[in-house]
């Protein structure tokens, strides 16, 4: 089973961090509990990763703990305006000025770790690396990109931008984990970190994704998803046939983030109604506050 030597990578922020739910019960109903999966947090609360973490089995959440002021310092503007920008996206609307703010997620807190995680997971001795957004939703098993690999030292989806160029989709990443991986992935941070963050354009993080793949050449063997037939089906349309939907892409009327979830949850119930909790036992949060009350009226008798 090629899925079983993989590692499964997202990364979300704490305003995300209910999408982690539904990504990490897909993979249990298409997979079983047999995943390794690693989830890098930003911000996350103890609750949280205590229910990501009770979620599903093998789940490493990794969470990193950053104030206002060093974002604010990186961007260049206020306290307001970052927790205003932070609020439209979560709902799915991104604009001109608040691009910044997702740039600095998706690119310095995101795309930017992902040459550690990467090599750590060589190290760890996965043969497979599959990184993809946190509000993606499984319905069914992606082994074609394995086998792909097998042939390729990475698999992407590319795209059509402007100036008959190309982007490549971040929202799914897959690498055979070589010497080859680790130059692309070298190159990959080299190309980030050269513009700097002020100078950077929307759609900068997929865009440089691109100019990685020109820049390695031939020297990295890199299969497009989106022209080979066997490639997983993804979907922003919430087509029944598609292997995954991408919930924050999709086209919704309302609040993207809330009528893409329930589409998905409801999608999953209806295909696992008798999907079950693994064995871990959950925390019995209403049994410890009330012991927690009574001990303390006890204490201030």
């Amino acid at each position: 089973m090629k899925e079983t030597n993989a590692l499964f990578h997202s990364f979300t922020t704490g305003g995300y961090a209910a999408w982690g739910e539904l990504f990490l019960e897909s993979l249990r109903a298409v997979y079983g509990s047999n995943l390794n999966v690693w989830i890098d947090g930003l911000n996350l609360s103890e609750h949280q990763i205590t229910v990501l973490e009770n979620t599903y089995k093998d789940v490493r959440v990794v969470n990193e703990i950053e104030n206002d002021k060093t974002v604010e310092e990186v961007i260049g503007t206020n306290a307001e305006d970052i927790h205003r920008w932070m609020n439209e996206i979560e709902m799915g609307i991104t604009t001109g000025e608040n691009f910044k703010y997702k740039l600095y997620m998706s690119v310095n807190k995101r795309y930017r770790n992902l040459g550690s995680v990467i090599k750590d997971a060589g190290d760890m001795g996965y043969k497979y690396f599959v990184h993809t957004d946190i509000d993606l939703y499984f319905r069914h098993e992606i082994n074609g990109v394995f086998d792909i690999l097998d042939n390729h030292d990475a698999a992407f989806y590319f795209r059509p931008a402007a100036d008959h160029t190309y982007a490549v989709l971040g929202a799914f990443l897959a690498f055979r984990l070589n010497a080859n991986t680790i130059r692309f992935v070298d190159e990959w941070m080299a190309q980030i970190d050269k513009v700097p963050f002020k100078e950077r354009w929307r759609g900068f993080g997929q865009s440089v994704l691109f100019f990685t793949y020109e820049k390695v050449g031939s020297g990295v063997s890199v299969a497009d998803l989106s022209s080979i037939e066997q490639a997983p089906k993804i979907s922003k349309k919430f087509e029944p046939n598609a292997h995954i939907w991408m919930n924050s892409n999709s086209l919704t009327f309302g609040n993207i983030k809330l009528s893409s979830r329930k589409k998905s949850w409801n999608d999953l119930k209806r295909k696992y109604p008798k999907l079950e909790p693994f064995s871990r036992p959950r925390i019995p949060y209403k049994a410890i506050k009330t012991r927690l009350l009574k001990l303390f009226r006890e204490l201030t008798r």
